[in-house]
């Protein structure tokens, strides 16, 4: 255990001292630029059209944009069978931009940017599922009801009294076990050998069962509702399954300030990026942390690139790999970004290349400091019955009666046997019932997953190249349990039609979503014609500690993956196999072969299908179709999304061997649009 503290201590010190070593190295870079430059050419602006937007595109949270773009806006709605109708949107729009472009005197190039946007958006916030299962069953019952009094024979009675040879016992209705209807309170109201008044004897020889005066009950009256049950009854003989997810989306805000500089002399090229996030997503949890780290961020400074002058003029030709390589840093999925400063810096080629794979590689390394979502789970169940009919008599009789009747009667008390054979002046009472009921087993599972959004700091960085990149990152999610981490992973794609990639990441505290796991790929591709082409690949994924526990649950994991696939692509037709094998790696996802297929009807309608062959996953997806329509030919023109997908949930068989299914179609339109 020791050991095992001190690992991690170690784990954590040397990832916080490797990013805040990082950290400060690029941050560094800004100090050199506290003094102004003089200029050759002072700082003007410059039309937008005069400047590719392949050097300011950036991706701000989710959205990728440029300064030609003012926004853009996506929102849907998903409805359908077993689940919530909810609305998503995201839009983002451009507040302010300016470009200016200046030559200081020892020819350095100067491209300078400053915008605003806002971010408009709705976020997950909770998700519940609850599975209701009823399976029918006929639930058997009984009552007894019974007493017997005669003339005191009991050590320090009156014989020319009454005592009571049964036990005085009523079950206490109200004290009913409301799953499974047994018993849990009996009220003794009298023992044996208790004298009994002449009242209650009088009342209990009254024709029908009577306990015993209002004041003095003294007969045994058991109701047993349950004292067992088999599968089916009168109404129905099969399971019905009842699925419902609800979905709950809450508003976020965000206003982020974008501000990058590119610089370039005769012989290289340095950009640095500086995004400044504030904003609003509402979690009582983490809002005044939250809040607290957006404050601390607003005192870090933008990142300036430090790029020594020569007595040439600046070269132009800017490397294409350089800017690729500011977007190919990894960014938490699904997160926000409070800040993100950032420095890349490359070779610029003499002239333009007529080859791709000449121009030289680019570096970059950078800070992203900001909210990622992490989800509490709960889990609850329950089971028991519920009846669904009234009482049913099956057998019933009894009777009662005294010394001048044909009764016999023996009530057996602690091995001390009581006849009325052996008693004089008795009275008894003996009624029995057997009934049945209607009733469900009703099985209740509910889980709810809360995403909270919890501080996350992050260093950056990759080597890239016209046809690989490198990328390597650390970092730590600052939630209840502090969860650091550090990867790698590098792809490539050959000349030949050849793509492979792989690379690993390791947390400290693996959880069900964030978790350690190994990955590759490669892929082949032939092309056949200028229309025509054919792939075939295979990809594999191992979680290694993914934690599948859910409080005292084992759940099934979906974290690792072996799949082989293929496409053929001729246009405008394309179709794609993929299967994937299960248990092969732990924690897998179960088999399944699916086939997609893709066809552009027109240059504005693009339509979509899959059909699932085989799936052993409790849950499949089984078939689809789906339909983007763009409104004209222009690239922000409006685009109008359709889907529906059939989801079958396999929950196994019942008593009686018939499967229990849940078959729900689900629907999604959408819109978006640029402007």
């Amino acid at each position: 255990m020791m050991s095992s503290l001190c690992f991690r201590f170690l784990v954590r010190s040397t990832i916080c001292a490797l990013f805040i070593s990082n950290t400060i190295a690029v941050l560094a870079s800004s100090i050199s630029a506290q003094t102004p430059p003089s200029y050759k050419l002072p700082p003007r602006i410059v039309p937008d059209r005069f400047v590719s937007p392949d050097v300011t595109r950036t991706i701000l949270n989710g959205a990728t944009i440029n300064h030609l773009m003012e926004g853009e806006v996506r929102s849907g709605v998903d409805f359908g069978e077993g689940r919530s109708e909810n609305v998503t949107f995201n839009g983002t729009v451009e507040l302010s931009n300016q470009l200016q472009q200046s030559i200081t005197r020892n020819n350095v190039l100067i491209v300078e940017q400053r915008a605003e946007y806002l971010q408009l958006m709705t976020v997950l916030r909770k998700r519940e599922l609850t599975l209701e299962q009823r399976r029918p069953y006929t639930m058997l019952g009984q009552h007894i009801q019974m007493s017997l009094t005669a003339n005191c024979t009991f050590p320090e009675t009156d014989p020319t009294r009454k005592c009571n040879y049964t036990p005085g016992l009523v079950i206490d209705r109200s004290s009913l076990d409301r799953a499974f209807l047994i018993p849990t309170r009996v009220r003794q109201t009298a023992k044996v050998g208790t004298m009994v008044s002449p009242e209650t004897i009088a009342e209990m020889e009254k024709p029908g069962f009577q306990r015993g005066s209002s004041t003095e009950e003294v007969a045994l009256d058991v109701l047993l509702i349950n004292t067992g049950a088999y599968p089916g009854n009168q109404q129905t003989r099969s399971t019905r399954t009842d699925r419902q997810e609800s979905l709950s989306y809450t508003p976020a805000a965000l206003y982020s300030r974008v501000h990058q500089i590119v610089r370039a002399n005769s012989r290289e090229a340095a950009i640095a990026r500086t995004i400044r996030g504030n904003g609003f997503v509402w979690d009582h949890q983490n809002l005044a942390l939250n809040s607290a780290l957006q404050l601390a961020t607003e005192a870090l400074p933008n990142v300036v690139p430090n790029l020594q002058g020569t007595d040439q003029a600046p070269n132009q030709n800017l490397n294409r790999n350089l800017l690729f390589a500011m977007n190919n840093a990894r960014l938490p999925e699904g997160s926000l970004t409070l800040y993100h400063a950032g420095v890349g810096r490359a070779a610029s080629p003499e002239k333009a290349p007529t080859d791709s794979l000449k121009l030289p590689k680019a570096f970059y390394s950078g800070v992203w400091i900001g909210l990622s979502p992490v989800v509490e789970r709960s889990f609850s169940r329950s089971l028991g019955y519920e009846l669904t009919s009234d009482r049913r008599i099956l057998k019933q009789g009894g009777g009662e009666g005294g010394i001048n009747d044909d009764i016999d009667f023996i009530s057996v008390i602690n091995n001390d046997r009581y006849s009325t054979n052996n008693l004089e002046d008795f009275y008894t009472q003996v009624y029995l019932s057997v009934f049945e009921h209607d009733a469900d087993l009703v099985s209740r599972v509910r889980q709810v997953d809360r995403v909270r959004y919890s501080p996350h700091l992050s260093y950056v960085g990759n080597v890239t190249n016209a046809d690989s990149v490198l990328r390597y990152y650390m970092g730590a999610i600052l939630a209840e349990s502090w969860n650091a981490y550090v990867g790698a992973d590098f792809s490539r794609t050959t000349k030949t039609g050849w793509s492979y990639s792989f690379g690993g990441i390791g947390y400290l505290n693996p959880d069900y979503d964030y978790y350690s796991r190994l990955s590759a790929q490669l892929a082949k591709r032939v092309r056949l014609s200028d229309r025509a082409s054919f792939s075939v690949g295979t990809r594999a994924v191992w979680a290694i500690d993914q934690d599948t526990r859910l409080q005292d649950i084992e759940t099934t994991g979906q974290g690792s993956t072996i799949a082989v696939e293929a496409r053929g692509s001729f246009l405008p037709f394309s179709i794609a196999f993929t299967r994937v094998f299960g248990d092969v790696l732990p924690n897998p996802i179960e088999g399944s072969s699916v086939i997609d297929m893709s066809l552009q009807v027109t240059p504005q309608v693009f339509l979509t299908g899959f059909v699932t062959l085989m799936d052993q996953k409790t849950s499949s997806n089984r078939y689809g179709v789906g339909l983007q329509w763009r409104l004209n030919n222009q690239a922000t023109s409006p685009v109008l999304v359709f889907a529906w997908r059939n989801t079958l949930y396999d929950y196994g068989s019942d008593s009686f061997n018939r499967s229990i299914r849940v078959n729900n179609d689900t629907f999604s339109v959408g819109f978006r649009m640029g402007f």
